[in-house]
């Protein structure tokens, strides 16, 4: 069951979530919940737009395509069940 309602709900969560992620400073509750997040193919157009927003902030030249943003999230959910 999704406790997030809406995309509106989502979002923000899933946003908090890659801020603790990338850093590494996310807990594994946070950790677990992130992953089921992002492994739920209804939250896919979400998480790349994510994905995007981040890359854009860290080089705010570069804009990546959505295949670019799909790699990345399978690298994280490979990296994730090993």
């Amino acid at each position: 069951m999704n406790l997030y309602t809406t995309d509106c709900m989502l979002q923000p969560r899933l946003e908090y979530l890659f801020g603790l992620y990338l850093p590494e400073k996310i807990s594994k509750e946070e950790n677990a919940e992130l992953m089921h997040l992002i492994a739920d193919i209804d939250n896919k157009d979400i998480v790349l737009s994510i994905i995007d927003k981040l890359i854009v902030q860290i080089n705010p030249y570069r804009k990546i395509t959505k295949e670019i943003s799909g790699k990345i999230l399978r690298n994280i959910l490979k990296k994730e069940t090993n």
